[in-house]
């Protein structure tokens, strides 16, 4: 993609976007939904607003299996991966994993697929690579989310669906990566079974928020 074309990619601004759940607000900080019912992790940073542009490219990775659309989403992934604050390159990244059904059906994980992606370009580049942890796994199967309006998509996720797996070590910072942030349900989710492992702080980031 050349350069004209990747700024006029629909961007979020940070300087108008709330800390704790990337959404729009009208002064910097946290917004007063987020104040009022504060979410579990810390923060969600997300880089792209979810349209018709950003989600026809991510489809076609993630559903059509196009390498061509996976190694475009890599390259915008190592490019704003120097964006995070530097806690986060030194934290225990992790990704919400499919249950095995699904896995059978995509035959990948697409989150995992670019952060394995990301470790190994920052290593060939002799940078220090990502920490990246497997400490969950799914044990119930859900329908997709992306099927479904915005609330089943809150009633169908909870921390019943994942679980720590036994013998995992439990770091004190751990953040969530994924593609797109919707409802944030599956955030909150996933965030409550790594605090109640003993996880001291989680944050979040993702290449897309749905407004």
């Amino acid at each position: 993609m050349c350069p004209a074309c990747f700024n006029a990619l629909p961007w979020i601004d940070p300087k108008i976007t709330c800390e704790r759940c990337a959404l729009e607000v009208s002064s910097p900080g946290v917004c007063g939904a987020c104040q009022t019912n504060p979410k579990p992790y810390q923060s969600l940073r997300a880089w792209l607003h979810y349209t018709a542009l950003s989600a026809h490219l991510l489809k076609q990775f993630k559903y059509q299996r196009s390498m061509l659309h996976g190694r475009w989403w890599l390259e915008f992934l190592k490019i704003q991966y120097w964006s995070l604050p530097q806690a986060f390159h030194a934290a225990h990244w992790i990704t919400v994993p499919i249950h095995y059904r699904r896995y059978w059906v995509r035959g990948f994980n697409q989150t995992d697929w670019l952060l394995r992606g990301l470790n190994r370009a920052l290593k060939n580049d002799a940078q220090p690579g990502i920490n990246i942890l497997y400490p969950l796994e799914k044990i119930a199967h859900t329908v997709k989310q992306s099927t479904r309006s915005k609330q089943a998509r809150q009633s169908n996720v909870g921390v019943d669906l994942w679980r720590w797996r036994k013998n995992i070590s439990i770091p004190e910072h751990i953040v969530i990566f994924e593609d797109v942030v919707t409802t944030g349900s599956t955030l909150r989710a996933v965030t409550e079974v790594c605090l109640q492992a003993g996880v001291k702080r989680v944050d979040a980031v993702a290449l897309m928020r749905v407004v």
